[in-house]
């Protein structure tokens, strides 16, 4: 007798240009076509790193995400904002001076669950490392 194997492909889900994933392909196409979706899939491509919160900074949530940006242009600065602008963000946790961070590093800091987002700036965290958090 002989044994008959063979290897099936099933699909457990969908996964979104950014990384988000759905159990319908019809959520995925939705939230591709969204704004929110849009633009953080143009998040991304800016990365130069990202990863959960905890590999980033060495400590926090391993459920939240952050992306490490670089801009280079007012442009990339404008899709930042708009994009924590889309997603809720509390203007307590917008850095004032984002504008002058063209060629400084940014960190997009995104919830678990993506419905909140966070904004700092590698010269905000290294004042408030420094004791001169008052200072930003």
């Amino acid at each position: 007798m002989k044994t008959i194997v063979e290897k099936v492909e099933k699909v457990v889900g969908f996964e979104a240009m950014d990384g988000t994933r759905f159990s319908t392909q019809e959520e995925c196409v939705k939230y591709e076509q969204s704004a929110k979706g849009v633009l953080k899939g143009r998040l991304m491509n800016l990365a130069i790193n990202y990863g959960n919160e905890d590999s980033i900074y060495g400590t926090g949530c391993c459920d939240n995400a952050t992306l490490v940006i670089k801009p280079k242009s007012v442009a990339d600065i404008d899709l930042i904002h708009q994009f924590f602008l889309l997603s809720d963000g509390r203007e307590d946790f917008f850095p004032k001076d984002l504008d002058k961070q063209i060629d400084k590093i940014i960190f997009v800091n995104i919830g678990y669950d993506d419905d909140y987002v966070w904004i700092d700036t590698m010269d905000a965290l290294m004042a408030r490392i420094m004791g001169d958090g008052n200072k930003q």
